[in-house]
């Protein structure tokens, strides 16, 4: 079986990190894997690897069509496994083409975005998909709800944790600090929210720091909001990291403020490795947490609440470790190997 994986930007973010890791540890016999990447729109070095093709095109640019069909050709692909929109969009071209080719689109939460040609698009093609994977119930249940797909063309499968599984708990104890670090990683993007734990530093006191992994378009819009609140000096910005586990080490709490995600990656992560984690009350995240019992939550977009939730959490002591073993527990069989064969026992059925 050969199925070629179909992914918008070589890149730095969930879905990457995801994708990179397929890369570099699938290995199911009689299962042939290709990537391809459309574009590749920041300085990241290549995986050197005959099965993946890392082209540069313009976001608009409808050239990768060209390339994607003689590959498909060529390489005899079964089946096609989009991510992203774009993906998406090439994935419904190239199945009006291919008409025997399966089609499998990965829907990491694009569709919580209300994006009106995604959506509507997924309403009009939907007849042409041969599955969807969701990285979440509130994401199957919200396209049995609102996209009207057949319930037997779903498969949930939940994000794997990226790093070391022997990984054991950092966070043991919990003892008053003179200074308390706060940690924000992924995406600097507006729909991360990281705006909002900026602004929180400015209602606690100075002893509260912030150290920010991660790389994007609202990068220097987040420094300038750090200037003007004049919270510079409190305030580290690491760019991009590729090995997490050091920022895990330094930090007393995590922070997911985003406005719209569906099973973050940093949240698996942060369970692993026994750092407690607040997170913002969105719908979407409902199914994967449960307030005061392996997250505490706070209102959404609401920075003073944040700061409040964190002078909390980091004064109750039961509350946290109890944080840090429930998370523990949650992570329990997320490993990449059960990804794996998780995800090739959905490419035998579909094929």
């Amino acid at each position: 079986m050969n199925v070629l994986h179909i992914v918008d930007k070589y890149g730095f973010g969930g879905v990457e990190s995801i994708v990179d890791s397929l890369i570099k540890n699938f290995n199911i016999p009689n299962i042939q894997l290709t990537y391809y990447f459309i574009r590749k729109p920041v300085d990241k070095p290549v995986i050197q690897k005959n099965n993946v093709i890392v082209k540069n095109y313009s976001k608009f640019n409808l050239f990768p069509l060209i390339d994607i069909f003689f590959i498909i050709k060529n390489k005899k692909i079964d089946i096609i496994h989009t991510h992203h929109r774009k993906g998406f969009y090439f994935g419904i071209i190239l199945s009006l083409i291919f008409r025997d080719l399966k089609f499998i689109h990965h829907e990491h939460g694009d569709i919580l975005i209300n994006n009106r040609l995604y959506n509507n698009l997924f309403k009009i093609c939907k007849k042409r998909i041969n599955g969807v994977i969701c990285v979440s119930d509130y994401i199957r249940d919200f396209l049995l709800k609102n996209i009207s797909i057949k319930k037997d063309k779903l498969y949930v499968l939940n994000n794997f944790v990226r790093c070391s599984a022997s990984s054991d708990i950092i966070n043991i104890d919990f003892y008053p600090k003179d200074n308390y670090t706060i940690g924000f990683i992924g995406r600097l993007s507006e729909v991360k929210g990281c705006k909002f734990l900026i602004e929180s530093l400015s209602f606690l006191p100075t002893n509260y720091k912030a150290i920010i992994a991660g790389d994007g378009p609202e990068l220097l819009n987040l420094k300038t909001l750090s200037r003007d609140l004049d919270l510079d000096s409190r305030i580290k910005f690491l760019g991009f990291v590729s090995d997490v586990e050091h920022v895990y080490n330094e930090i007393d709490l995590l922070v997911i403020s985003s406005l719209s995600e569906a099973n973050p990656i940093v949240l698996n992560e942060s369970w692993m490795f026994g750092v407690p984690v607040i997170v913002s009350d969105i719908e979407s995240l409902a199914s994967l947490v449960q307030d005061k019992r392996n997250v505490l939550t706070f209102q959404s977009k609401n920075s003073a609440d944040l700061a409040n939730k964190i002078k909390y959490l980091l004064s109750d002591g039961e509350l946290y470790l109890k944080l840090i073993h429930n998370g523990k527990d949650n992570v329990k069989g997320k490993d990449l190997n059960n990804y794996i064969t998780s995800l090739a026992k959905i490419y035998e059925k579909i094929n």
